[in-house]
């Protein structure tokens, strides 16, 4: 058990709150869960967006490219770029009253969001109300999803260095963990509902159920976090009447070249992250293997990068946020022309070990210490927005700009083209090895103020 002291601005020693391991656990826990439903939610977007709005909310009559078109719309690009949006409301709430206030709202919001999206009507029923309710109902879960990464990382980056504990990024890498384990969890989910609900009855209902059991785990979540302790920072910061008027707004202000670093230097990770999440399924079915062995490369690169990311967070302890950051890009810079042309060979083997070096190995490698790295970059009042609002800004814009890139020049012609996937990765990673490595600060040894 340790007390934490914070020197205060007279340099009197103020003990503030006993802070334990047990605490830091609950936390990290409750962390986990809450960003596996995030990406198990996104999983399950990106799977109906395509496969299943089409079909329910336009007529039958709409031309089936311009209803997928729609349906991708309502169900990725609307609650991709909410994303920012929550960060900014939820950053808001979390630097003046609280972490822990901030992230129960939010998960409420969640789960009532996606009850509302799984009772979605049909355009048989409503008509063109149907697709305006998807719109709204993805925005909220957007914008509830949107404020957990901002708020999980402070708090278990703040309790870390509360605690004593010299594993700060291995704490905060909790946050991240739940990327590949949604990613696990989706497609699992998605095949047990179609076996039970079989045809028709899964168009009509099983992907209902979908955000049934994704509600009901918020609500399970939301429950855990109950019974965990307010970050003992910010804490301090509120006793003290240090807490920003307006926390979203004057990072900008006080932050704006941590934001500017921070967008750059991270980018590279959400263009390739998504490039690996939404386009390499069609890619790999487009040069001629099963999607359901896209599907499934996915899953097992995944399963990796639970154990990869664990590593490279104790490695950035170690060694240092940066140098961790660097040389993982710089591996990337070679393997952008290697990834395609393995994928290409039409080799299960080798499209598999493609997906595993590209996600499992190295772009997970690469994002491990991101938590931890973000949230020591920004003072504490102003710690869950800046750190929500840059990490979920990056994300929408690198990872919407890549997939729409790679969608929109390699069209069908996924093996003649396969240079072109190699140069929208290059460009990506060369940006923020560069910015990496010129701008960024270590932030290791970084005290928390």
């Amino acid at each position: 058990m340790y007390r934490v002291y914070i020197l205060d601005i007279t340099m009197q020693c103020l003990m503030v709150e006993k802070v334990t391991i047990k605490d830091l656990s609950k936390i990290a826990t409750g962390v986990a869960v809450g960003t596996t439903i995030e990406w198990y939610d996104f999983s399950i977007a990106s799977v109906i967006s395509a496969t299943i709005f089409p079909y329910i909310l336009f007529p039958s009559t709409m031309p089936k490219t311009i209803a997928i078109i729609f349906g991708i719309l309502i169900g990725l690009v609307v609650g991709l770029f909410a994303r920012p949006v929550g960060s900014f409301v939820w950053g808001h709430i979390g630097d003046r009253w609280g972490r822990k206030p901030a992230v129960i709202i939010d998960f409420v919001v969640t789960a009532l969001s996606a009850v509302a999206l799984g009772l979605t009507p049909t355009y048989q029923q409503v008509g063109y109300l149907a697709p305006s309710l998807a719109v709204v109902f993805r925005f909220l879960t957007g914008l509830g999803i949107g404020g957990i990464w901002g708020g999980a990382s402070a708090w278990l980056t703040e309790t870390a260095y509360a605690v004593g504990s010299r594993w700060r990024a291995l704490w905060a890498s909790w946050t991240q963990i739940g990327l590949p384990l949604g990613l696990i969890w989706a497609p699992g989910m998605m095949a047990i509902l179609s076996t039970i609900y079989p045809g028709k009855s899964f168009l009509t209902f099983g992907w209902r159920v979908a955000y049934f059991v994704a509600a009901a785990a918020v609500v399970v979540a939301a429950f855990m976090w109950f019974f965990v302790t307010e970050s003992t920072l910010f804490k301090y910061v509120r006793d003290r009447g240090m807490v920003a008027k307006a926390p979203s707004l004057e990072v900008f202000r006080y932050h704006w070249k941590e934001i500017i670093i921070l967008f750059f230097a991270f980018i590279g990770n959400p263009a390739l992250g998504y490039l690996f999440i939404a386009y390499s399924p069609a890619y790999i079915s487009g040069v001629g293997l099963p999607m359901s062995f896209a599907y499934e490369t996915q899953s097992i690169a995944s399963l990796v990068g639970i154990f990869i990311l664990i590593i490279f967070a104790l490695l950035s302890d170690k060694y240092g946020r940066k140098p961790i950051f660097f040389w993982t890009y710089v591996a990337l810079i070679p393997y952008s022309f290697i990834y395609p042309l393995l994928i290409i060979t039409r080799v299960y083997a080798y499209a598999l070990l493609a997906q595993i070096i590209f996600w499992g190995v190295l772009i997970i490698a690469n994002m491990a210490m991101v938590p931890a790295l973000f949230s020591e970059h920004f003072p504490t009042r102003f710690r869950y927005s800046g750190a929500g609002v840059t990490y979920n800004l990056t994300v929408a814009t690198g990872g919407s700009v890549a997939a729409l890139l790679a969608t929109t020049l390699i069209g069908t012609e996924y093996v003649a083209k396969w240079w072109i996937l190699s140069i929208i990765i290059f460009i990506f990673v060369l940006v923020s090895t560069l910015v990496t490595f010129f701008l960024l600060s270590e932030t290791k040894e970084k005290r928390l103020e």
